[in-house]
């Protein structure tokens, strides 16, 4: 078999896709771990044209998405990174065509997006096709003997190879097939084969992305008409981790300096609970002589029941709420991090308009999480989505 290399020229030169644009269009990012994480799934592939598309986020190497071969070819289909370079490559039993891009910088830990095709033109050549973000490359390759068909198993493998050898070929290119990183938007032709996918058949070392990062002080994710706390049950949850002493965790309100409130903040390292049902703010704290700004993992969780709220932070119990009123008369806005001065009502004690620098996760507002990839987030500013780690 012999291995057919490109020299094509880019028609544009790639850019970094900064992490406020990425963060609008995810959708279900999902992260893999260990030497043996993939998706496996099941789906009839076309022969003459494949397309695939996958946004990803990564510091190495791996396979992206591969097709192996039938038992009785050689053929295959993958994307992969490498060295930084992403690669479309294939084999349709007449030798390796690839397509590469020149950029050597995708294994930075931003989000990017590979879009790769092949599309056979006239039964005698094959259109290939591969775009990284602002990257575009293409050529034309004669189909050969295999007429440009591919032979490829009905199992498809995302973000590894299943703990299967690949092709020689492919093995030479690409030294460890297993990715560790974020993946999303996981399409082949047309196709959705992400986690989220009905043709899933098993996965291992895969998990659904919480976590989000906080860069700035004024870092902060807007959920628009997004909970309804108009009743006399709710609930909240969420958990944190900073070395931050100071700045909002959550809010909820709407853009009226005299509508009621409900927020979460930290104060010299004190977890602050500051709501307003109508009659008035009242604040309460704890009063540890430790700080939970201290890099480790906290939960907060809240509950309100007629007129009184209650409030854990860990296993501690501050001290509850007695209100006026049993509902919080809001529009449904919640900030999750920094709250910009307009959306700050009066009676403001501890609440700034500073967010923590940090990490939030698993946030539960009324029965409904919260995900910077919600269609409720109608605004993000700083906020790095599905982080594989939080490093403080």
């Amino acid at each position: 078999t012999t291995t057919t290399t490109t020299t094509t020229t880019s028609t544009s030169t790639s850019s970094t896709t900064m992490l406020p644009l990425i963060n609008a269009t995810l959708d279900d990012p999902f992260c893999l771990s260990g030497p043996e994480s993939y998706l496996r799934l099941q789906l009839e592939k076309g022969v003459s044209n494949s397309d695939v598309q996958v946004a990803f986020r990564t510091s190495g190497d791996g396979l992206l998405v591969y097709a192996g071969p039938e038992t009785t070819v050689d053929d295959f289909l993958a994307v992969y990174i490498a060295n930084g370079v992403v690669t479309f490559a294939f084999d349709t039993g007449d030798g390796v065509i690839s397509l590469s891009s020149q950029n050597n910088t995708y294994a930075d830990s931003n989000w990017h997006v590979a879009q790769a095709s092949r599309t056979l033109i006239a039964n005698t050549f094959i259109l290939v096709e591969l775009r990284v973000d602002a990257e575009e490359l293409s050529n034309t390759f004669p189909i050969g003997a295999s007429n440009g068909v591919l032979q490829v198993s009905e199992l498809l493998y995302v973000g590894g190879a299943g703990g299967e050898d690949v092709p020689s070929s492919l093995a030479s290119a690409v030294s460890d097939p297993n990715f560790t990183g974020c993946l999303d938007q996981v399409l082949f032709d047309n196709v959705d084969v992400s986690l989220s996918s009905s043709l899933l058949v098993s996965a291992q070392g895969v998990e659904a992305c919480t976590l989000t990062g906080f860069e700035f002080e004024q870092s902060y994710v807007k959920y628009e008409n997004s909970v309804s706390m108009a009743t006399d049950e709710s609930a909240i949850s969420f958990r944190f981790k900073t070395i931050d002493p100071n700045g909002s965790l959550l809010f909820i309100g709407s853009n009226d300096t005299f509508s009621d409130f409900l927020c979460v903040a930290l104060n010299d390292g004190q977890v602050v609970l500051e709501l307003n049902f109508g009659g008035g703010t009242i604040v309460v704290q704890t009063s540890e002589a430790t700080s939970f700004a201290d890099g480790e993992w906290h939960s907060v969780n809240i509950a309100h029941a007629q007129q009184i709220t209650f409030a854990l932070v860990d296993s501690l119990q501050l001290d509850s709420i007695m209100s006026n009123e049993s509902i919080l008369n809001t529009n449904g806005n919640v900030y999750v991090g920094a709250v910009p001065s307009y959306a700050q009502p009066m009676g403001f004690s501890f609440l700034h308009e500073r967010g923590i620098v940090g990490c939030m996760e698993e946030v539960i507002v009324g029965g409904t999480t919260l995900q910077p990839t919600s269609p409720s987030a109608t605004l993000t500013l700083g906020v790095e989505v599905c982080r594989s780690s939080c490093m403080m």
